[in-house]
């Protein structure tokens, strides 16, 4: 039996894991995605899972390295979303909160006929989305709408925006420890931009209902939906995929979440869970965060809610 010094067997097991990672990262770049290139500073194009493609901010640690590397966020929710926008011939989709856009570039290419409309606050992100938009042929039926979606419109919004997780920017401020993902609050930029409410903005534009909202703006969903109750009185088949951040939210949004006659939660295998007799039989939002975590068993900070004015 050939014995090897120890540093040089240690040498040879290193040299192999090495070349065995290198073919595997080769193969994960060329079988799915990693297919990317620098458009300009900070800026890449990478390919995702649908063949279109996204411009994203290559400083980002929570949103960018999934798309580029993988192709895909959020798989369940996105694959919800898509069979709900896909029933419609013509859909009006509303992307508030946009960071890169996912969502409303994924959900665009169901229907030719469909407009999007992405509004982000953060202002690094405007000219992301606007790449986005023309690298896929969207310029004709999308916006880019640069502001804080709010309760009311006309009043300036301090925006807060950490430095690797660009897509967490917020109003609201920030309800866990940044610390812990090794952000530095001494950095956090501040911003100021013009707020504006979804009912303004539908009547400016000449908007009557809408199909699809996305709703994630880090704590401030409750003043989104404060600011857009007679756009959910017009739209007869609205559908609101909203995040939830707990304890974040004032009672007076729950009479304008019983205006939808249906409320669902996903579970990680996507598997559907009615929460409609829950928000029926909650009078305070305490009372509804307890009852969704009695029913899914979710204690995590926040969750993703579907609400529904119509019934599926």
């Amino acid at each position: 039996m050939i014995k090897f010094p120890r540093n040089l067997l240690k040498h040879i097991i290193n040299e192999a894991l090495s070349s065995r990672l290198q073919e595997i990262a080769a193969f994960a770049n060329s079988a799915k995605n990693a297919r990317h290139y620098h458009a300009g500073q900070d800026v890449v194009m990478t390919c995702i899972f649908t063949g279109q493609v996204i411009a994203v901010d290559r400083r980002d640690m929570s949103l960018a390295p999934h798309l580029i590397l993988n192709g895909m966020w959020e798989e369940a929710l996105t694959k919800h979303c898509q069979a709900l926008v896909a029933q419609k011939a013509s859909p009006v989709i509303f992307d508030v909160g946009a960071n890169f856009g996912w969502y409303g570039l994924t959900l665009s290419r169901f229907s030719g006929g469909s407009t999007v409309h992405f509004f982000e606050a953060n202002p690094s992100m405007i000219p992301l989305l606007h790449k986005t938009v023309l690298v896929n042929g969207l310029a004709l039926r999308s916006r880019v709408i640069h502001g804080a979606v709010t309760s009311s419109s006309g009043e300036n919004v301090e925006l807060h925006i950490p430095s690797m997780h660009k897509g967490s920017a917020s109003t609201k401020g920030f309800n866990v420890d940044l610390a812990n993902y090794h952000e530095n609050l001494a950095v956090v930029d501040v911003c100021i931009v013009n707020g504006i409410s979804l009912d303004d903005y539908c009547s400016s534009v000449g908007i009557s209902s809408i199909d699809f909202i996305k709703l994630d703006v880090e704590g401030g969903e409750g003043d989104v939906l404060m600011g857009a109750t007679k756009t959910i009185a017009n739209s007869g088949e609205l559908a609101i995929m909203m995040e939830w951040n707990r304890r974040r939210y004032a009672d007076a949004i729950l009479p304008i979440l019983k205006m939808f006659g249906k409320c669902q939660t996903l579970q990680e295998n996507g598997a559907v869970i009615d929460l409609s007799p829950v928000l029926a039989g909650s009078s305070t939002v305490a009372e509804f965060e307890a009852a969704i975590e009695r029913q899914t068993g979710q204690k995590t900070s926040h969750f993703d809610l579907f609400f529904f004015t119509f019934f599926i």
